[in-house]
């Protein structure tokens, strides 16, 4: 994929909540607005905003999606 269009993958789809679990703004939980191509190097890019309506960038292997009554608990990464 390139150019920046949004992802089709099904991992992370548009409104599933998640939370950054390494890196800038490591515990940060929110809801997935956007995917696409990382344009820093291979793999994909998430775009989470919080409640609050921050908006975080990250990689998608330093995210963990959530389920309903996970949010606001401690996850722990499953990735690198």
């Amino acid at each position: 994929m390139t150019g920046g269009a949004p992802s089709t993958d099904s991992s992370f789809p548009k409104g599933a909540l998640a939370s950054i679990v390494s890196g800038t703004g490591k515990g940060t939980t929110g809801k997935i607005f956007w995917t696409g191509p990382n344009k820093f190097g291979p793999g994909t890019r998430v775009g989470l905003k919080t409640s609050t309506g921050q908006v975080f960038w990250t990689d998608a292997t330093r995210i963990n999606t959530l389920k309903r009554g996970d949010y606001g608990k401690s996850v722990k990464s499953t990735g690198n």
